[in-house]
C-alpha cells in the first residue's frame, strides 16, 4: 500500500520517508529580473492585451514549475503508477480504516490489530524493506 508520507500531490521527499522530516514543502524564488524578462517576452510576442495576459500567465506557470525534469529538486520521490491490484488494495484499506475509525477503537488497540495481521500473514521486516524499494523504483 502507498506510503503515508506521499502527499496528495503525488510526491514526497526521501527525508519524509525515512522519518527525518515530518512535512516537506518547496518553493522557488523568482527574481525581479526574471519577472521583467517574462514581461518583455510576452509583450514582444503578443498582439493584444488578452494575448499578453495569457502568455504572461503561461510563462509564470512554467517558471514556477517545481517539478522540472531539467532542474529536479534533490530527494523528491514521485509516486509511480499503481497496478490494478494495488489500487484495489488501497481502496479496501481505506474502507477498513474508515470503519475502524468509526468504531472509536483506541490507537493502542488498532496498533495491536495491525501487528496481529502482520504476524498472521508472516510478513517480515525484510518484506517491508522490499516494498519500499519497489515503491521508489515505480
Amino acid at each position: 500500500m502507498e506510503n503515508n508520507n506521499t502527499s496528495d500531490t503525488g510526491f514526497s521527499h526521501v527525508l519524509q520517508r525515512t522519518g527525518i522530516l515530518k512535512n516537506f514543502s518547496i518553493s522557488k524564488t523568482i527574481t525581479l529580473l526574471d519577472l521583467e524578462n517574462i514581461k518583455k517576452e510576452a509583450k514582444k510576442n503578443s498582439k493584444s492585451d488578452e494575448e499578453y495576459k495569457k502568455l504572461f500567465q503561461e510563462s509564470m506557470s512554467k517558471l514556477g514549475n517545481m517539478h522540472d525534469s531539467a532542474n529536479p529538486v534533490p530527494g523528491i520521490i514521485y509516486a509511480g503508477k499503481k497496478t490494478v491490484v494495488r489500487q484495489k488494495l488501497d481502496e479496501e484499506a481505506k474502507k477498513w480504516a474508515k470503519k475502524l475509525k468509526a468504531g472509536n477503537i483506541s490507537k493502542d488497540d488498532l496498533t495491536y490489530l495491525v501487528s496481529s495481521i502482520i504476524i498472521e500473514l508472516d510478513i517480515t521486516e525484510e518484506d517491508f524493506g522490499n516494498l519500499d524499494e519497489e515503491d521508489v523504483d515505480d
